[in-house]
């Protein structure tokens, strides 16, 4: 949380966030002083959180901005055999690489689904890098009314918007998966939904809102923020599998309703009246978060040892997996959290 001139005094925070994607789901968040936002500083918990999974159930994919495609990062990543993918900064040797690339005749037209990106694969190699890495090279076409163009070291000449021109803007992106190339741009394409997480957190749960010069009790605060967050994702998958539900819709929608609990015969029942304009579309998910309900209550009765958390858990994801599989386009979304 950067500084707020309207809140003179406040501590300037920054919450490193290690999130994933398509679940809404918090791992970890440590709160840093506001100066401490760099990727050097993001990298410890990083590395703590990797060293905590099994063999077999670490992150398929470990995604970030520009920030992060950096020799030191990604060195340690690939100790860790982590597969990862980031964007890299456009310096003056990816430039020199870009202007090489764009006379290349084999640059991979766009699909319907790649927003016209183009896309060509290479091997790159900066200084200061310890070996050459397969990047993945984006351009797409932009519209550009009034341009300069360089004829010479000294001279520019005007192009006119009725004048031949074809202007790009460019992406390159940094990885040690074998995915193909569209796929890798799709993927961090599909980066931008964490950002959604970002916003719910800040403006619809209050994360960072607690703030004092004590950064344990801070974090602690985060963190039980993020706790209840991911519960409440958790909720809402169990109500609509095949989808993810904004907070800002889905509070009002699920909250909406009065309950009254009767005991009849050494049952207990729980009878809800939807007040929501949406009663139809209400009922079915509260059919659903039902239906989940009901399995755990099963699983318990069969199996004494069992973990009723870790059964909601698989039966959700169970769900969401099947939801995903009926609608093919959805799977790629679904496995790059």
């Amino acid at each position: 949380m950067s500084y707020n001139p309207h809140k003179p005094g406040r501590p300037r925070h920054a919450l490193h966030t290690y999130f994933i994607a398509h679940l809404r789901l918090v791992l970890d968040v440590v709160v840093s002083t506001g100066l401490a936002h760099s990727a050097a500083n993001v990298k410890p918990g990083l590395m703590g959180l990797l060293d905590q999974f099994p063999d077999g159930q670490k992150p398929a994919l470990v995604r970030g901005d520009c920030a992060f495609g950096n020799e030191p990062f990604i060195k340690d990543l690939e100790e860790k055999a982590q597969p990862y993918l980031f964007k890299v900064k456009q310096t003056a040797g990816v430039k020199k690489r870009l202007t090489r690339l764009f006379r290349r005749a084999d640059w991979t037209a766009p699909k319907s689904a790649d927003q016209g990106w183009w896309a060509i694969e290479d091997r790159l190699q900066l200084a200061g890098w310890g070996k050459p890495r397969r990047v993945v090279v984006l351009r797409r076409a932009i519209r550009q009314d009034i341009a300069l163009t360089q004829k010479d070291a000294a001279q520019y000449e005007l192009l006119l918007p009725d004048e031949t021109i074809q202007a790009w803007e460019y992406a390159v992106l940094i990885t040690n998966t074998d995915y193909e190339v569209h796929a890798i741009a799709q993927l961090y394409r599909d980066r931008a939904d964490c950002e959604n997480g970002f916003d719910e957190l800040k403006n619809q749960w209050g994360w960072g809102g607690f703030t004092t010069q004590d950064l344990d009790r801070c974090q602690t605060s985060a963190r039980a923020v993020a706790l209840v967050y991911n519960w409440w994702s958790w909720y809402c998958r169990a109500a609509k599998p095949d989808a993810r539900m904004e907070a800002i819709t889905s509070r009002p929608l699920l909250l909406a309703g009065v309950a009254r609990m009767t005991k009849h015969a050494g049952q207990t029942m729980l009878h809800l009246t939807p007040l929501h304009a949406g009663r139809a579309t209400l009922m079915k998910l509260i059919g659903n978060i039902r239906a989940a309900i009901t399995h755990i209550k099963t699983v318990a009765e069969q199996f004494q040892n069992a973990d009723p958390w870790k059964s909601f858990i698989v039966y959700v994801a169970a769900k969401i997996i099947d939801a995903s599989i009926n609608s093919p386009s959805k799977i790629m979304h679904l496995f790059n959290g």
